[in-house]
């Protein structure tokens, strides 16, 4: 699921299902330079073999620097970025055949991308899933740094949302506090998405300094948590 890991500092056994990674902390897959945008891309989910794409391309979400203060890490960061590529391996590892997502358009250049969500020292690891029973994209963001402002300081928060487009715009429909506690990887995989689209499997990591799970089940490993999702139709 991971386009690349920046090694995650100097311990390289962090790096796990990656299709390319960097050999150094300072190098990123799209030669960025200075402060990335792309921290760890995470391809769209749009079911098996990627059959659901509207278009046939592989898309990836990555959460990434702005304009921010705070930590800006494999876990934590400013802002949400896309780009895709045409389908194939020869295509995917080489960083000259992507497209990146300004605002408005797909552009060449990684310089010219903009974040489709901004909320500097706020956001952080992010996955996007088709769900197409509710023909819905169902975003999931996770923060795990002690930032934030007025209310939302020293909080861990993950945040669904959804849209009609994948490009956005994107509405909160559920946010949690301290939920896990310290959840991240958060991700819905398609097979496990019921037809009507209402009832999914939440698949996360969380807890890595053993606090009390809350709710159960939330350790420091694969946790998976059935999930539902009511509509307009169930009120």
């Amino acid at each position: 699921n991971l386009l690349f890991h920046d090694g995650g500092g100097k311990d390289p056994y962090w790096v796990i299902n990656a299709l390319y990674v960097t050999p150094h902390n300072d190098d990123n897959f799209f030669n960025e330079k200075g402060k990335a945008k792309f921290r760890v891309p995470r391809a769209v989910v749009f079911g098996q073999d990627n059959k659901l794409s509207p278009d046939g391309k592989i898309y990836f979400v990555s959460h990434g620097y702005y304009k921010g203060t705070g930590t800006n890490n494999w876990a934590n960061g400013d802002a949400l970025y896309m780009c895709r590529v045409d389908e194939g391996i020869n295509n995917v590892i080489d960083h000259t055949k992507y497209q990146f997502w300004n605002g408005s358009k797909w552009v060449s250049s990684v310089d010219d991308a903009r974040p489709f969500l901004a909320w500097p020292d706020n956001l952080g690891g992010v996955t996007i899933t088709w769900d197409p029973g509710l023909k819905k994209y169902i975003l999931l963001v996770c923060h795990n740094d002690m930032t934030g402002i007025g209310d939302y300081a020293r909080q861990h928060r993950i945040i669904f949302m959804e849209a009609d487009k994948i490009t956005g715009p994107y509405k909160v429909i559920h946010y949690m506090v301290n939920w896990g506690p310290g959840t991240y990887f958060a991700n819905i995989p398609a097979k496990w998405i019921s037809k009507d689209g209402k009832t999914a499997w939440l698949v996360i990591s969380a807890n890595c300094w053993s606090q009390p799970a809350k709710p159960p089940q939330c350790t420091y490993t694969c946790s998976f948590q059935e999930i539902k999702f009511v509509t307009s139709d169930d009120k």
